[in-house]
């Protein structure tokens, strides 16, 4: 039956146990007849003919006693991670061409799910079509199994397709109807569900019905909405899942900076290795025998570190990694010399993971039955799920195609915002983008009685979506969305040379690793940086060690004034003073930037829309000011490392 979109919320699920609050009552399960006696009941029910001494079909005192617990269990866990509001299927170029691994649309991936779901709760074997029900269920009890769906985060993500649910003039959060209509039956919280604000996971957790949020580690009571959810149940450290007799502990877990690199504004973390240990230690308390982690860790090798802490886990979901694994299942073992199973997907509902175990009645893993156990692909032309298909991806489609229509400008060069090269060289993109945070602040410094600002960085992490247009491609309204997909707001500080220096070092100071979010794209300066020498470290509080990496810079002021700021690896202008512009994160503190202390202005524009403003200015990018750096080209123009960049003289 089709769920409703709309309407009042379903109470809360039973048995979900809020994040610092007693555990509820858990019902207890009954001592059940042996198996002699189960063969009897089965015999008895599908046939219709009583036991000896009994009244037929199991009525009156004399029926059969209830079949004994199990002596196996199969659990198929399906799975999903970061599905980050991939909404729509992935389009074709304008040769027709479909990028490699497209999306292939949540309607595809609903019907996927549902046909997996299926087949996951289907009795071992078929008995014949003449059984009665009370042989059908009698058989379940005999040989059951069972399927359980669990996302381990990022549900949502920044952009246009989510900024469809945020102008819905009826309030449909799109995303949710995913969830909802998928039968998920439980979520973990991701970093990207803060990137918009508390409020706005409250929103999205309210949409989705009766269905619980989990994480061990996440203090949610500074934010009423959330701890108003936390109150009800709705988000707590683990909840317990019941299926074919059996209780499933799920137990979630969140990366721990969380701060660095979302919005949680009052929400804080704790260590996740205890949190979680207390979760399972509780849950087993409970008489719960089967347990999964379910986190957002950022990678999986974060996950394989949090198990090797803990016991008592009898598989673990990753996610925040987006890694493709393989063999499936991969394995890791925990603080007590168990191996357990690990799996992740590679998001935006492009897979569907299924790990599928036998448990023994003590809640013992028994096999990883690896025939079964498989990253299942979501084929992009592939049946849709019909309510799917008109609630979701309809009127999403709608509104994307809108903005698509809107035309900024036109490019006459490659512009590379691809994940790599982003996060670890200089781009045109993040020339781009730059330039157009320097414009807005610019324009808007009398405004909010702040100086024209000098030098603008953008951590590579807010230049999303892997943008790269090819030379006479359009830019329109959605390109910009798809870039600048958060809700960052442009902002400015007063800042002086030393402390200049300082964020310099950290925007470098990941390398050489090409998957950093923190590195930095820069106007306003240019400077030459070796990755061979010692980099910044900070603590996020402390710079513990100040890096060495910056060898040479200069800036050039909204006045046209150049200032040396760095020589031959020396600060030598630490007074200067600079209004330096950047996003209401990175000033927050994400990325791990060293900028906390800093009193700053925002400037009522948001990064997007910056950059929409400077592209339909500018109305045609060309070579001249923004030339191809990376995609046919190896050069530099305003930062690189020595060797192969040179400060030109001016």
């Amino acid at each position: 039956m089709r769920r409703e979109v709309r309407g009042p919320l379903p109470q809360p699920r039973k048995g979900v146990r809020p994040m610092n609050h007693p555990a509820r009552q858990r019902g207890t399960r009954s001592a059940l007849a042996g198996l002699a006696a189960l063969v009897m009941t089965v015999a008895t029910a599908a046939t219709g003919v009583a036991a000896p001494g009994g009244q037929g079909q199991g009525k009156g005192p004399g029926s059969a006693p209830p079949p004994a617990a199990a002596q196996s269990f199969e659990l198929t866990i399906l799975h999903i991670n970061d599905g980050e509001s991939a909404l729509l299927p992935s389009q074709p170029n304008n040769e027709g061409v479909l990028p490699p691994n497209p999306d292939p649309g949540v309607a595809r991936f609903v019907a996927d799910l549902k046909s997996l779901q299926a087949e996951g709760n289907a009795p071992a074997s078929r008995l014949p079509a003449q059984a009665s029900p009370r042989a059908k269920q009698v058989q379940q009890q005999l040989n059951p199994r069972a399927a359980i769906t669990i996302s381990s985060g990022d549900n949502y993500l920044s952009g246009p397709r989510l900024n469809a649910s945020l102008n819905d003039p009826d309030g449909t959060f799109y995303d949710a109807l995913v969830y909802t209509e998928g039968g998920f039956d439980a979520i973990t919280i991701g970093n990207h569900e803060f990137d918009l604000g508390p409020d706005l996971l409250a929103d999205f957790i309210e949409a989705t019905g009766d269905i619980p949020f989990v994480s061990a580690n996440l203090d949610v009571s500074g934010e009423p909405r959330l701890a108003a959810l936390e109150e009800e149940g709705r988000i707590a450290g683990s909840t317990i899942v019941e299926k074919a007799g059996r209780q499933i502990g799920v137990v979630g877990a969140i990366y721990e900076e969380l701060g660095s690199i979302s919005s949680p504004r009052n929400v804080t973390t704790t260590d996740a290795a205890k949190a979680v240990q207390a979760e399972v230690d509780e849950l087993t308390e409970d008489g719960v025998d089967i347990i999964i982690l379910s986190s957002h860790l950022q990678s999986i090798a974060s996950d394989v570190e949090l198990i090797g802490e803990v016991t008592g886990i009898d598989a673990a979901i990753a996610g925040g990694g987006v890694e493709r694994l393989d063999p499936f299942p991969s394995t890791a073992t925990d603080a007590a010399g168990n191996d357990i199973p690990v799996v992740t997907t590679v998001g935006n509902y492009r897979d569907i993971g299924r790990l599928v175990l036998k448990f023994d009645k003590k809640g013992e893993v028994t096999d990883v039955v690896e025939e079964k156990s498989a990253l299942i692909p979501v084929p992009y032309d592939g049946p849709r799920d019909p309510f799917i298909a008109e609630n979701v991806e309809a009127p999403v489609a709608d509104y994307v195609a809108d903005l698509a229509e809107n035309v900024l400008g036109t490019t006459q060069v490659w512009l590379d915002g691809a994940n790599p090269p982003i996060r670890f060289r200089e781009t045109n993109v993040g020339d781009l983008f730059t330039d157009a945070m320097m414009a807005a602040a610019r324009d808007r410094a009398a405004e909010f009685g702040v100086g024209q600002a000098d030098v603008t960085l953008l951590n590579s992490g807010g230049i999303r979506n892997n943008v790269r247009l090819a030379p006479g491609s359009d830019v329109t309204e959605l390109t910009t969305f798809d870039i600048g997909a958060f809700f960052n707001l442009v902002s400015i500080a007063q800042i002086d040379g030393a402390e200049l220096k300082e964020v310099l070092e950290h925007s470098v100071s990941s390398l050489p690793a090409t998957g950093n979010g923190r590195f930095g794209q820069w106007s306003g300066i240019q400077f030459v940086y070796d990755p061979a020498l010692p980099a910044q470290t900070f603590d996020g509080t402390t710079v513990l060690t100040p890096g060495e990496r910056i060898r040479e810079a200069v800036v050039t002021k909204a006045d046209g004034t150049r200032v040396t700021l760095v020589q031959g690896g020396a600060l030598v202008a630490p007074a200067e003073t600079f209004w330096f512009v950047t996003n209401d994160f990175t000033f927050r503190g994400g990325d791990n930037y060293p900028l906390t202390d800093q009193s700053f202005t925002t400037l009522g524009v948001t990064y997007q829309t910056a950059l929409s403003d400077w592209i339909e200015q500018l109305g045609t990018i060309t070579a001249a000011d923004y030339p191809d750096l990376t995609v046919e080209n190896d050069s530099y123009r305003r930062f690189g490392p020595v060797g192969s960049f040179t400060i030109p003289a001016p």
